[in-house]
């Protein structure tokens, strides 16, 4: 009798947790935080199919991080059009960006493959989206780096000596470089997982030409491949990285993921016009998560996160005073403007040569002594913000690296089947990484400015006639019309 008691208070206990089971979604874990938004408004349901928690794999999984990456947002739009922002429709967005962001940065394999150790061990182990290819590999052919150093050298966005082709095509407005407070230039690069990499080398869309021809014969827009948990296919993922060089003695190492890397800048991007090559360790300061799944359309969805020591919450562009540290904002400089990018002649940006431990590359663009001055002046949704709370406190309990970084939006597009290029925004309207749209904050409907969908959603291919899904990596090669009419290849 008194077994059935007990059984039977368990079961009550489950059921308030919001466990009863995947036919009804709800929470999953204790202290959880995310619930069944099946009925409560007639413009969304939300975890419908329990994919809610720390692991998308199981409905109830009680409380443990996992390496299972999610297939798809677990949302339905039950109302078309809508366009606002509410917190019970985009909790769904937030909790699938963060059981991404963990199942990505899991200890893997050189191949890529998570292993069967907690996120917080195997340090030294590569990440899942190590294994992820670099654009040169995909489009060039490029060997492969098996060095075991990350080899970097990108100091914007948009190049400048990275890419072969069109640089200015690749990300339109982020061609400016971000110094961080030692005076380095902050380093980007971008990868691609072999489903989207299979995708563009199967349909030829690696060179200008392959890519009108695409045009010609198959589509005028492209489609890449989305993730749904009925095919069990994780779809297209694109990442976008920003990483700062971390000066020894000086940047606290164990508050940001490090790497060694190679710093390798041609002659031609150098001050003294001789080609540096230099070992670094460096830190992530920004990462874009894209993934395209089904349930959006067969669109994307921009998870963006960065490290906590960025820069200052500095609403209407007032930065609050203090001592804290951050790596693109120093309250030293009183004449610095914020969010305003360097300049140089004719937009030349040439590297400084290493100046002892602390590098300075960047030295002679800044101000009185002073790198970039940084602010969020777009605060991030407080939903998003609590929701980033419960996972960097969960991270905190393991002693994972990851707990000092944060999650400041998941941007979704607020039309079905939307593919660009278009002047729709996303939900939320406003998102800019302060590592990476660093001097594009100010949102600007049509401009590209303020928002990761509405710069995206004029994509295009190299063959700029083609629709490029709202990705500017089909922007990579050069434009060789000539040799599509000569019949070279």
């Amino acid at each position: 009798m008194k077994k059935a008691i007990f059984l039977a208070a368990i079961s009550g206990i489950i059921l308030l947790l919001g466990c009863p089971g995947k036919k009804d979604g709800a929470t999953a874990g204790k202290d959880c935080g995310c619930r069944s938004e099946k009925d409560s408004n007639s413009i969304c349901a939300s975890f419908v199919s329990g994919r809610c928690g720390w692991c998308a794999e199981d409905t109830c999984q009680q409380g443990d991080l996992c390496s299972y990456l999610p297939r798809d947002v677990d949302f339905y739009q039950k109302q078309a059009g809508y366009s606002t922002f509410i917190p019970a429709c985009q909790n769904a967005f937030d909790w699938f960006s963060w059981q991404s962001f963990v199942a990505l940065n899991w200890p893997a394999d050189a191949d890529g493959n998570p292993l069967k150790v907690p996120i917080n061990e195997a340090p030294n182990a590569p990440r899942v989206w190590e294994a992820y290819l670099t654009l040169p590999e995909v489009f060039d052919g490029a060997a492969k780096n098996n060095s075991g150093f990350m080899m970097l050298g990108q100091n914007t966005k948009a190049g400048p000596h990275q890419f072969d082709g069109n640089i200015d095509d690749m990300e339109p407005g982020s061609d400016k470089p971000l110094i961080d407070r030692n005076l380095n230039f902050t380093l980007y690069e971008v990868r691609v997982n072999k489903t989207e990499a299979d995708f563009i080398q199967k349909h030829g869309l690696t060179t200008w030409c392959g890519q009108k021809k695409f045009y010609d014969s198959v589509s005028r827009a492209v489609q890449f491949p989305s993730g749904s948990y009925e095919s069990g296919e994780v779809g297209s993922i694109e990442l976008k990285l920003a990483w700062r060089i971390m000066v020894p003695g000086v940047d606290d190492t164990t508050r940001f993921f490090t790497r060694k890397a190679i710093i390798v800048v041609p002659a031609a991007n150098v001050v003294t016009k001789v080609a540096i090559r230099d070992t670094v360790t460096v830190g992530l300061v920004g990462m874009h998560l894209v993934r395209n799944v089904k349930t959006k359309g067969t669109s994307w969805i921009w998870s963006s996160f960065e490290q906590i020591d960025n820069s200052p919450e500095c609403p209407n562009g007032n930065c609050p005073a203090g001592a804290a540290i951050y790596s693109f904002y120093n309250p030293g400089c009183t004449g610095c403007n914020l969010n305003t990018p360097p300049s140089a002649t004719g937009n030349n940006f040439l590297w400084s040569v290493s100046q002892g431990n602390s590098r300075q590359y960047g030295r002679q663009y800044a101000l009185n002594g002073y790198g970039s001055q940084i602010g969020r002046i777009n605060p991030v949704e407080a939903s998003t913000d609590s929701i980033s709370t419960l996972w960097r406190n969960k991270l905190k309990a393991v002693k994972s690296v990851w707990q000092y970084y944060r999650l400041i939006g998941s941007q979704w597009l607020n039309a079905e089947d939307s593919r660009g290029p278009s002047n729709t925004f996303g939900i939320p309207p406003a998102q800019a990484n302060t590592a990476m749209e660093s001097y594009l904050q100010i949102l600007k409907p049509g401009t590209g400015s303020g928002s990761c969908m509405n710069c995206h959603g004029f994509a295009t291919g190299s063959y700029q006639n083609l629709n490029a899904n709202l990705s500017f990596t089909l922007g990579y090669p050069p434009a060789d019309s000539l040799n599509c009419i000569t019949g070279k290849k």
